[in-house]
């Protein structure tokens, strides 16, 4: 392994890259709940459907329908914790992702309460074009939500002396080793405050748009600056 280069995964799920020697940029940025719907046209054209990350793991209880209307009207309609998307069954450029966006999201919530007035819908292959008619035979469920609200670096990665974190949905965590004496400079520009602990330990906290240099002391990370 080349240590100060390679991307690094770690096993909370969470992507970081060592971008200059003993320099480690961690994105703690979670997943929100998707799915994909599939029109008749072709396998490509595709439209995935996103909860934004702050929706939770409720993304993950809502499924999609993908119908074709009985006439040339694009309908969105909920029920039961299922979005029901009707194509317009001959103009496939009132079925665009935007205007799918647009009808779902002008759903507020779902019965139950989850919240649809951010989610996002993307167009894949030539879906804006052609797509008038579903390739689903049945409900997609929404999937795959991950908080990613903490991480560890393993002892190779806990080399670096200075973690960058650059992305957080949350107030998160980095588990590193506490080894006696070992120095971190921390720059967190996550939006989000992020601690330097060891495992079941209480650690720091480094507040967004700050910087700090903190130690381990055998047990724990302790801090030797203050925020600045």
């Amino acid at each position: 392994m080349t240590r100060f280069l390679d991307e690094v995964q770690s096993d909370k799920g969470f992507n970081g890259s060592i971008t200059a020697l003993g320099t480690l940029s961690l994105n703690l940025s979670g997943t929100g709940s998707s799915a994909i719907v599939e029109a008749a046209s072709a396998a490509t054209d595709l439209l995935t459907i996103a909860f934004p990350v702050s929706v939770g793991a409720d993304g993950d209880t809502v499924s999609v329908n993908l119908t074709t209307a009985e006439d040339d009207t694009l309908a969105v309609s909920e029920s039961a914790e299922v979005i029901t998307i009707a194509l317009a069954d001959t103009t496939a450029t009132k079925n665009t992702a935007a205007l799918i966006q647009a009808a779902i999201r002008a759903l507020s919530t779902t019965t139950a309460g989850v919240d649809v007035s951010a989610i996002t819908c993307t167009a894949g292959g030539d879906w804006d074009t052609a797509a008038i008619a579903t390739g689903e035979t049945g409900a997609v469920a929404f999937s795959g939500f991950d908080a990613v609200d903490s991480g560890t670096l393993t002892d190779e990665i806990s080399l670096a002396n200075v973690i960058r974190i650059t992305s957080a949905s949350g107030a998160s965590d980095v588990i590193v080793t506490p080894t006696d004496g070992k120095l971190y400079i921390v720059q967190n520009t996550s939006g989000q405050a992020i601690t330097l602990k060891a495992s079941g330990q209480t650690g720091i906290a480094v507040a967004t748009a700050k910087s700090a240099i903190l130690m381990g002391n055998g047990t724990d990370i302790i801090r030797v600056t203050a925020d600045a």
